[in-house]
């Protein structure tokens, strides 16, 4: 397994670790919220290691990390307009949220999460950097499920660390708090969010942020 260090990283590193990821490979990496085990998603063996190493249960699906709100538009592009609003205010930032997809959009991004998705935006602190990798990537807590969240390198399982090829080390994860994971399914027919776990982001901020947008 090889460490990288986020701020000593050169281009080479980067065209390794892509290739590396393309080729079926996993990694640890950073997020503002804790460290987090990830892949290419429409590599099956890519996805098998992952879940392997996760130790979590094969029908439950794994959310996606794309590099910006127009690559996921662009991807999924059943997403209703309804839900421009509520993405533009809560992306990019510490949450997943849970969105309507048809189950063809799904299987093309590797999903299993049949007629939905879970989806993260790179953070902005890591958006310049993480350009360089085949984003989106499928992307879980580097911790087996039901164990605590690693905030950083040393908080991870020597087990998930042994089935990565390459870790980013960026230090410690800046809100060091999970994310909160927000069903917007039925906002998209007119309802209200549901916020499925509360994490780095407080309810009151979520209810703060789409106010006013449409919902």
């Amino acid at each position: 397994m090889r460490v990288y260090e986020l701020g000593k990283m050169e281009p080479g590193d980067w065209s390794g670790a892509a290739r590396t990821l393309r080729e079926g490979g996993l990694a640890c990496l950073p997020t503002d919220t804790v460290y987090g085990l990830a892949c290419v998603p429409d590599i099956p063996e890519a996805m098998e290691k992952l879940y392997a190493a996760k130790k979590r249960e094969r029908g439950k699906p794994i959310a996606l990390m794309f590099f910006d709100l127009r690559q996921l538009k662009s991807m999924v592009p059943s997403l209703p307009q309804t839900l421009s609003g509520i993405l533009t205010a809560l992306l990019p930032g510490p949450v997943t949220v849970i969105l309507p997809a048809t189950s063809e959009e799904a299987a093309a991004l590797g999903s299993r999460g049949g007629g939905a998705i879970g989806a993260r935006v790179v953070p902005p602190q890591f958006s310049r950097q993480f350009r360089h990798l085949p984003l989106p990537l499928a992307l879980t807590s580097a911790n087996p499920a039901g164990a605590g969240e690693p905030c950083a390198v040393y908080e991870v399982p020597a087990v998930i660390l042994s089935r990565c090829e390459f870790v980013i080390d960026a230090g410690r994860c800046r809100l060091a708090e999970p994310s909160t994971v927000i069903d917007l399914r039925h906002a998209a027919t007119g309802g209200r969010p549901r916020i499925l776990r509360e994490g780095a982001m407080g309810r009151r901020q979520v209810e703060k942020l789409i106010e006013g947008r449409g919902l």
